[in-house]
């Protein structure tokens, strides 16, 4: 264990996850984890000029929780460094690699979604009230793309419930790369088919079988709808 640990510089929070716990990312490796509150104050303690002695005290002093384990700090910092989140971390910490330009990247636009289906991993219907904004999709579309990026691949939820689709698509298109649209086809219309065979370089329409198996997973009614929109798109 460091005598006076210290916390990587580039290490970066991106935020707490839905169970609570705060994601940390040091993009130069990557290596990612993810702490609860009580150790992220501990992390952020970490500023290598306090021993681990000192920051015990601090932690107790803070009143973070101890969990009847004396030692829990030390462990922390110990845990700290196997995750490799500490300058000059042991051994075992992840190796950086040699770095790729992103190529493309799956946005997840909106978790506004039409269908209910039974097996969603995102648990798609409402949106959620704080959803990423427009410009900063198009801060993000801009960065890939100055980065050497290849394509924006539209996702949801139900993407074409993004009242800014189009408008993000356009900018992907406007800086060289390809726009890819997946759908469940639904709300795909005689007044969009063509705007959407116009924008998009490819369109994944997702069924799920026949009439049976489709409607079992995705709802009633829902194959009709999805076989509509997916022949207005062919025709268009």
């Amino acid at each position: 264990m460091q005598p006076r640990p210290k916390r990587l510089d580039g290490l970066k929070l991106l935020g707490a996850h839905q169970n609570g716990k705060l994601v940390f990312l040091d993009p130069t490796i990557p290596n990612w984890a993810q702490l609860t509150p009580a150790a992220a104050m501990l992390l952020s303690m970490c500023d290598g000029l306090h021993s681990v002695e000192d920051l015990t005290l601090f932690y107790r002093s803070a009143g973070c929780p101890s969990e009847n384990n004396a030692s829990e700090p030390e462990q922390l910092i110990q845990m700290f460094e196997e995750q490799g989140l500490l300058e000059g971390s042991i051994e075992n910490a992840p190796a950086k690699i040699e770095t790729h330009p992103l190529l493309a990247i799956w946005a997840n636009i909106t978790k506004a979604c039409n269908l209910r289906c039974s097996y969603c991993y995102f648990s798609a219907g409402e949106r959620m009230t704080e959803e990423m904004s427009t410009e900063k999709w198009l801060g993000i579309i801009d960065e890939l793309a100055a980065g050497g990026g290849a394509s924006v691949r539209f996702i949801g939820g139900e993407p074409l419930l993004h009242p800014d689709l189009f408008r993000l698509a356009r900018r992907a298109k406007d800086r060289g790369m390809a726009a890819n649209l997946y759908t469940n086809g639904t709300l795909i219309t005689k007044s969009n088919a063509k705007k959407i065979a116009g924008l998009f370089d490819f369109v994944q329409v997702s069924m799920d079988g026949l009439e049976r198996e489709h409607d079992f997973t995705r709802g009633q009614g829902s194959f009709s709808r999805t076989e509509r929109g997916a022949h207005l798109f062919v025709g268009a």
